[in-house]
C-alpha cells in the first residue's frame, strides 16, 4: 500500500518511480572483505548487485521497510549496509527518506537505524519528528505529505542544476581497513 501511495504522490509531480523489492532475496550481512571498495560490487551475487545499475539513474531513494518489535527489518539493514559499501559515491548528495510500516506506536528507532546507514553515503535525509511510521489512515496522510516534500526537494534540486548551480564537491573519505 505504501509503495502505491508513494508512486501516486510523485507521479503528480511528474517524477517517475521504480520499485526494487528486497524481500524476494535472502540477503546476507557484510563480511568486511573490502572487495567492494575497488570493484564497486559485492562478492555476494544477490539483490545488492542487481540494484547497483539502477543507482546511476536514481535521483532519490525511498526506503519502505517493516518494523519488527521497534527495530528496522534486519534483512533491509543488511541490504542497505552492503549497498552503501558498493555505491555510496553514486548516492552522495541525493535525497532519501525512510517509511516504516508498523503495527505499534512510535517506531522512531527503526527509522533512525536506516538513517544511520544512509548517512554513510552522505545522502540528504528527510525526516519527521517521530519518524515516518504508517499504522493507519492518519499516518498514511502524513506519509503523503512527507513524500510530497521529497518531490518538492527533487524539483528544487533540478531547478538549481538547470540554473547552473553546481553541487558541492564530494569529500573523499578514506575507508578504514579491518585488522585481521
Amino acid at each position: 500500500m505504501c509503495a502505491a501511495v508513494t508512486g501516486e504522490v510523485l507521479k503528480k509531480r511528474n517524477i517517475e518511480t521504480e520499485l526494487f523489492a528486497v524481500n524476494s532475496d535472502a540477503v546476507s550481512g557484510c563480511i568486511g572483505c573490502g572487495k567492494c571498495w575497488k570493484s564497486r560490487k559485492c562478492i555476494f551475487d544477490d539483490g545488492v548487485n542487481r540494484c547497483l545499475p539502477l543507482l546511476s539513474e536514481t535521483d532519490a531513494l525511498i526506503v519502505l521497510t517493516s518494523s519488527i518489535y521497534g527495530e528496522a527489518d534486519p534483512q533491509m539493514c543488511s541490504f542497505l549496509n552492503r549497498l552503501m559499501n558498493c555505491a555510496s559515491d553514486a548516492l552522495a548528495h541525493k535525497p532519501a527518506m525512510v517509511i516504516c510500516q508498523a503495527r505499534t506506536a512510535n517506531q522512531k528507532r527503526a527509522s533512525e537505524m536506516i538513517h544511520s546507514i544512509l548517512e554513510r553515503a552522505d545522502m540528504i535525509i528527510l525526516t519527521q519528528q517521530e519518524g515516518c511510521t504508517v499504522r493507519n489512515e492518519e499516518d498514511l496522510e502524513s506519509m503523503r505529505s512527507s513524500v510530497d516534500r521529497l518531490g518538492w526537494l527533487m524539483e528544487c534540486m533540478e531547478a538549481g542544476r538547470e540554473a547552473g548551480i553546481e553541487d558541492t564537491e564530494k569529500e573523499f573519505v578514506r575507508k578504514l581497513d579491518y585488522v585481521r
